[in-house]
Order: structure tokens, then sequence, then C-alpha cells
């Protein structure tokens, strides 16, 4: 793909999506949708957009493509007893209410975790969880609970499997008790943020896929969403690095509280 057939399709994928892939890091989405186009498209990008004008399922084929969906749940363990042990008892404090936003939610995996851990410490009615991301596919499956695969399920131990999992038709799907403590929204974090404070905010492996100046803008967008105090809770590769280092002070491991700078 030739930098104009690119600059096309940013600007043609705008308009049937609502998207700003321009924010992405040029290099993964190009490889993306090099990938796409030769699978659906015969290697032609301007063909392939005149299609999917009038292929609903073509459309949404390549609206997944744009958007970012790989998670699991409880994804890096070590972070998780890191949150249980150290982070969350100190957010919680004496009241136990806590508002959490989990940004980028995809399939729900990330929120789910978050609603698993506050059920097995027993604040779990006193907490919020609002889930956003911008694929609605991704959400209709978060939204039901399922279904999800064995990789997904992958690093949830047997006892949580018993209490918060069912199994049926071949995959696992999440317990009533469990979907209660998530709301879902369709929510596109270039666009803006919630205006609710938050005491904790996972938005956690999709910044690696921003250009920096996106990254920079998004993080500042999260660090106004949160509370005096809040946590950001971010993916390895995602600490916040130069100017947007001081808006944050670091925990250990993958949490950053909010600094009152605004």
């Amino acid at each position: 793909m030739n930098d104009l057939e690119y600059a096309y399709l940013k600007r043609r994928l705008a308009e049937l999506f609502d998207v700003d892939i321009g924010a992405y890091k040029a290099g993964h989405m190009r490889r993306r949708l090099e990938t796409f186009i030769a699978h659906h498209g015969d290697g032609d990008p301007i063909a392939l957009i005149k299609r999917a004008d009038r292929d609903d399922g073509l459309r949404s084929k390549l609206r997944r493509t744009l958007t970012i969906s790989v998670s699991s749940f409880f994804r890096d363990p070590g972070q998780y007893a890191l949150l249980r042990s150290a982070v969350l008892p100190d957010l919680l404090g004496d009241t136990g209410r806590l508002q959490v936003w989990s940004a980028a939610c995809s399939r729900g995996q990330e929120p789910y975790s978050l609603a698993m851990v506050f059920l097995e410490m027993g604040v779990d009615a006193r907490v919020r969880i609002l889930a956003t991301d911008i694929d609605e596919e991704a959400l209709a499956v978060a939204r039901e609970g399922g279904p999800y695969t064995p990789e997904d399920v992958g690093n949830v131990s047997r006892l949580q499997m018993a209490r918060h999992f069912v199994y049926r038709d071949g995959h696992h799907w999440l317990t009533d008790e469990v979907k209660r403590g998530v709301e879902f929204g369709k929510h596109d974090l270039i666009a803006g943020v919630s205006r609710r404070m938050f005491g904790l905010i996972a938005c956690r492996n999709v910044l690696i896929y921003f250009e920096p100046a996106a990254k920079s803008e998004i993080l500042r967008k999260l660090h106004r969403a949160l509370a005096p105090g809040g946590v950001l809770f971010v993916g390895a590769a995602e600490a916040p690095m130069g100017e947007d280092s001081a808006l944050f002070e670091s925990l250990g491991g993958n949490f950053y509280r909010k600094r009152d700078s605004d």
C-alpha cells in the first residue's frame, strides 16, 4: 500500500466508522490493513472500500480489524496480586466505596476480572464499574458475559472457575453475579473521557498502539477523569513518560497515582 492509498483509507474509514486511525501507530495499522486487504480485497484498497459500503458483513470484519481486542481474564497475574494486596485496600479505605472505569475493555475480560476481585473481597455492593469500548461487537459479547475461550480463562484459578463461570455449548460464560457488577457503554478514548471522578482507571495494553502525541493526550484525559488520589492501571510497556510522568506518582508495578496538578 502506498502513501496515497493509505491517506485515502484513513479518510474513508473515518467516514465509515467515525474512527481516526491517524492516531494509531502508522506502521502497525498499515500492516493490519494490508493483511486484511490481501485476504478480502485482492490487494486493491479502493475496491475494498467500495465493497464495504454495500456489504454489511465485510464492513463488520473491517471494523474489527481497526480495533484492538486482545485481552484475557487476570492478564499479568502478578499485577492483580499487587492490586489486591496494596492498591485496593488503600483506595477502598474505611468506606469500601469506589468508582472504577475499565477503558478500552474489549470483550469484558478486564472489568469482569475486577468485578471478581471485588466479589471475593466482599465489597462488590459498594463498588461501581463502568466499562467502555469503541467496538460494538466486542461490547455485545461483554454484555452477554461470553462466550469465552480456554485461552481467555487461562489465568483463572479452579476455585474462580467454579464460582464465577458456567460451561455451556463448548464455551465459558460468566454468572449473573459477576455480570451485575459491570455497566457497559460505547466510548472512543480519542474523542474524550467520562466526566465521572474515578478512584481507579484500568486502561491496559491499548496505549502502546497509539502515536506518542495521541498517547500523551489520552493520558492527560485519564488524569482529569481520576479523582484526587485516584490510581491509573496500565500495561507493562505503557508507563507515563516525559512530561506526562509529572502527572503521576509511581506506586510500583503498573500502578500510578494521580498528582493533583490541574
